[in-house]
This record gives C-alpha cells, sequence and structure tokens, in this order.
C-alpha cells in the first residue's frame, strides 16, 4: 500500500483503541518494520495528530482527527481537469486510464464543494487525437523504456520513403497539436535524432540499459538546443 493509505490504516488502528498499542503490534498490523512505523508516526504527529507514547510503551490517540484534505483553488482544479482530460484524449491507452483513475483520486481528496466544481468543470478538449491501435503499442513501449532507460530496436521509414534499422535511446517524447516526437540518442547517426512514432513500421525493447542515463541526455539534448537558436 502507498504511505498516505498507510498512515490512513494507521489512524484509523489508533482511534480504534483506548489504551496504548505496542510498536511491535501495529508494525504487524500494517507488515511494515518499526522504523517505517516511527516514521509514520512521525508524519502524522507533523500534521498535528495528538499521539502519545514512544518506543518501548506503546501509542495512543488522545483526540479525534482526520488527515487534512487536499485544498485547490478554483483555477487549480480547472487546470488539473482541463490537463487530466487533455491526457486522457490525447495520449496512449495506458497513460489515458491512468488520467482518468488520477481525476477519481484527486475528486476524493477534496473536500465536497470542490469535489463538485471538479466534475462540473466547464473546460472540454474537444477534438479527440487518441492513437491507432498500433500506435498506441508504439507509445506505451517507448514509455517504457524511457522508464526504464532501455535500448530499443526500430525498423523505421523517413520522409524520402527510405527504411533504416535503428538502435535508440529515448528519453523524451514531444506532444504538439498535429504530431508527435520522440527525442533519442541514435547509435547509427552517433547523435541525438528525432523520431515520429507513425513512422514506425517495427519496435523491439531491448534488455539492455542505455548508457549514459535518461537525465544526463536529456541535459546534453537541451544543451544542444540551446546552442542551435544561439546561432
Amino acid at each position: 500500500m502507498s504511505k498516505n493509505e498507510r498512515l490512513y490504516t494507521l489512524l484509523q488502528i489508533l482511534r480504534g483503541h483506548q489504551y496504548p498499542l505496542k510498536g511491535n503490534v501495529l508494525a504487524s498490523r500494517l507488515n511494515i518494520s518499526l522504523r517505517t512505523l516511527y516514521r509514520d508516526i512521525d508524519s502524522l504527529r507533523a500534521q498535528g495528530a495528538n499521539i502519545e507514547g514512544e518506543a518501548g510503551i506503546g501509542y495512543v490517540l488522545r483526540q479525534h482527527f482526520e488527515l487534512s484534505k487536499l485544498m485547490l483553488s478554483q483555477s487549480e482544479i480547472e487546470a488539473l481537469v482541463l490537463g487530466m482530460r487533455w491526457v486522457h484524449r490525447s495520449a496512449d491507452s495506458e497513460l489515458s486510464q491512468a488520467a482518468q483513475n488520477g481525476l477519481s483520486k484527486i475528486s476524493a481528496l477534496l473536500p465536497p464543494h470542490l469535489s463538485q466544481q471538479l466534475e462540473n468543470s466547464a473546460l472540454f478538449i474537444a477534438v479527440s487525437n487518441n492513437p491507432t491501435p498500433f500506435l498506441d503499442d508504439v507509445f506505451i513501449k517507448l514509455r517504457h523504456a524511457i522508464q526504464r532507460q532501455l535500448k530499443v530496436k526500430l525498423t523505421y521509414r523517413n520522409e524520402k520513403q527510405k527504411y533504416s534499422q535503428r538502435t535508440i535511446y529515448p528519453f523524451a517524447i514531444g506532444f504538439f497539436e498535429q504530431a508527435q516526437l520522440i527525442a533519442a540518442w541514435c547509435e547509427l547517426r552517433q547523435a541525438f535524432r528525432h523520431f515520429r512514432p507513425d513512422r514506425i513500421i517495427a519496435i523491439e525493447l531491448s534488455d539492455e540499459r542505455y548508457q549514459p542515463d535518461r537525465t544526463l541526455l536529456l541535459q546534453r539534448w537541451q544543451k544542444t538546443l540551446g546552442d542551435c537558436t544561439r546561432r
């Protein structure tokens, strides 16, 4: 379970007992180490929970306490909704579902009046650009490769309809109004190159991690873009 879920469960356990509970009992109930339990107790205290006790004695919640609700302004809610709806309608199926799930989780954390504003937002994305099933698979594989820093083998068709076999180190995906671009280091060209997903004929993820890592490649690529704009 996530840390937030764990803190909520710990709070519920403490709320259900009138007398102190030993740390090892709480840790066992949550299936965590004592060290993690002590950190969680400190986290709840930092958020205002009046938890008395210490290691070796036990812990008890002395007054009713609720974890603070997520507070957002109207503009922040609209920005989140618009962004999530764009992802839901324009990205691959995996990200689309993640955006929908993210909105649901945010709604659950908001106070009722703000949750209603989120659900009734008047901002919409009118045009759907969801990728075809093949491109959907391409995007998912590329995102996984970026996350895990894996080399990718491509069969690629350029603008002149010429085919080539490439091994690339993808580190970024750019979404534009009419197209998307993959930023990657290309082994064949020994340079940074941009690839259009709709020109990828075949894609295969390697088990081999690329070096240097994604962060360093991104920084070097951004520097080349800056050098180009200064010329």
